[in-house]
């Protein structure tokens, strides 16, 4: 890890752009643990996770630099022994080498191999991870799996971690506080992915894009491409997920002056998080994430392709997205369906950066889904490197939503604030949207399509001077069963001072 910063990061793991699941990601890609949050948690000196001054060592309560009971000395200041007490070493200046007493090997310096003894591998070139015990769990406390107590580069050192935790009790990995320099995505494929990824603190812990690249193929033609921060991919699906990633600032800053940025087919890479996949049980939980300049989307749940499966309970909280590329948040969806969504304080400050066509703060494709205590702020339409984007605050899409509630936003300065997609015979039901001041828009305050629709207890003002303040459409929505009152204009009684709503820095 290099020179520490204040910052926040954020990290998600999945399969590259199509390096890993060929054709994955193209054109326009557009716990069981109830373990305690714990945010912003940093181990004191002398405690597990400790991290010395210049960054080497991890500190046990004993004394010992490493923390091992016999007082053996890991992580010294060049990062080239670790000196087991049986004379084996391990993170030689070169990365080769475990030399564990049963001569296996870890590290070798293309990352190919983790050697345990039954001879399975972690860590392969490619970034991907393995559940097979192929990291070195020795390296782990009894609470944690900490970043700093493995050798490498940053990015090897993170999946490392990561393949040791997979195979402890507690599968958590502690970031401490600091700035990482990535090239490759941080990848979560185990079959069985219930892990924890903490940041010491969410402004302290910068995950950077320096950048992240991806080898893919675009059109038949070999690409390489921005990649996302975290990537949560597996072929075929997970057999159970419960993943919580909290406490991170993830900055993609260098994305915009990167000559890949422009690279033909690739306007849709370099999200924050990545789900490129569903699984079979389980849920994934993001929170206390800051995510700046994402050239794609801020969190992109993007398991549409033939065979994926659905990506079930996903909570998304105390959130923040910055000059998004394209959306803040995205989801597309598998034949089956996507269920159970609850994002909760957020904040999408900007989009379109890096969007020929139309780009959301907030775009919805699942059922049964709560968004509450949301603000979303950008420019109705922005003129960028790959065209010109038009802006939508929250966007319901086209038909596969139903049972769902919005209530506590605020929307500024939009093409459409609030906008029902569907259109007949594949109309949105069973939504209501209240509690909600929308402003400075100027396409449409609420856009409305769809059945059983309850949209109530909000105010529509200050639009451009073409602008509607509401449309309900004649064709596309229901009279008899929908149930519509938005006030023109602004009642500080109705509709109080929704902007304080949503994650703010």
């Amino acid at each position: 890890m290099t020179a520490r910063v204040l910052a926040i990061c954020v990290v998600v793991f999945g399969v590259g752009c199509g390096s890993v699941r060929d054709g994955d990601l193209g054109v326009g890609d557009d716990f069981d643990q109830d373990a305690a949050s714990s945010a912003d948690a940093v181990p004191a000196a002398g405690e597990d996770g400790a991290r010395g001054p210049d960054g080497s060592t991890a500190g046990a309560s004993d004394g010992s630099v490493t923390g091992a009971s016999d007082g053996s000395v890991t992580g010294a200041s060049d990062g080239s022994v670790t000196g087991a007490s049986d004379g084996s070493t391990t993170g030689a200046s070169d990365g080769s080498t475990t030399g564990a007493s049963d001569g296996s090997t870890t590290g070798a310096s293309d990352g190919s191999t983790t050697g345990v003894s039954d001879g399975s591998t972690t860590g392969v070139s490619d970034g991907s991870t393995s559940a097979d015990g192929g990291g070195d769990a020795s390296l782990c406390s009894s609470t944690m799996c900490d970043v700093s107590r493995f050798s490498g580069t940053d990015d090897e050192r993170i999946q490392r971690a990561i393949a040791a935790a997979l195979v402890t009790q507690h599968r958590t990995v502690f970031f401490p506080n600091g700035r990482y320099e990535l090239h490759r995505s941080i990848l979560i494929d185990a079959a069985d992915a219930r892990l924890i990824l903490r940041g010491a603190s969410r402004a302290n812990v910068v995950l950077v894009s320096a950048p992240i690249t991806l080898d893919t193929i675009v059109s038949g033609v070999p690409t390489v491409c921005l990649g996302p921060m975290f990537q949560i991919d597996r072929g075929g699906g997970f057999t159970r997920m419960d993943l919580l990633i909290e406490n991170f600032t993830i900055d993609f800053g260098r994305n915009m002056t990167d000559p890949i940025y422009l690279n033909a087919g690739c306007s849709g890479s370099a999200h924050g998080v990545r789900v490129g996949n569903g699984w079979q049980t389980g849920q994934l939980r993001l929170n206390n994430l800051t995510i700046l300049n994402p050239t794609g989307y801020g969190i992109g749940i993007q398991n549409a392709g033939a065979g994926d499966i659905s990506a079930n309970n996903v909570e998304i909280t105390n959130v923040y997205v910055k000059n998004a590329g394209m959306d803040g948040f995205d989801a597309k969806t598998p034949a089956a369906g996507n269920e159970n969504l609850l994002i909760d304080n957020m904040m999408v400050d900007q989009i379109g950066f890096n969007d020929e066509g139309s780009a959301a703060g907030i775009d919805i494709r699942y059922n049964d889904f709560t968004v509450r205590n949301v603000s979303v702020i950008t420019e109705a339409e922005r003129q960028n490197p790959r065209g010109r984007a038009s802006n939508t605050g929250i966007r319901i899409r086209d038909g596969g939503v139903h049972h769902g509630t919005i209530r506590n936003v605020y929307v500024r300065g939009t093409g459409h604030a609030l906008f029902f997609e569907g259109k007949a015979p594949t109309l949105n039901t069973d939504v209501t949207i209240e509690d909600f001041i929308v402003k400075q828009f100027e396409g449409t305050g609420v856009y409305v399509r769809g059945t059983h629709l309850v949209i109530q207890r909000g105010c529509s003002f200050s639009g451009a001077p073409s602008s509607r303040y509401l449309y309900v459409d004649p064709v596309n929505s229901d009279p008899a069963t929908n149930v519509v009152s938005v006030h023109n204009g602004y009642d500080a009684t109705l509709c109080p001072a929704y902007e304080a709503v949503g994650y703010h820095p």
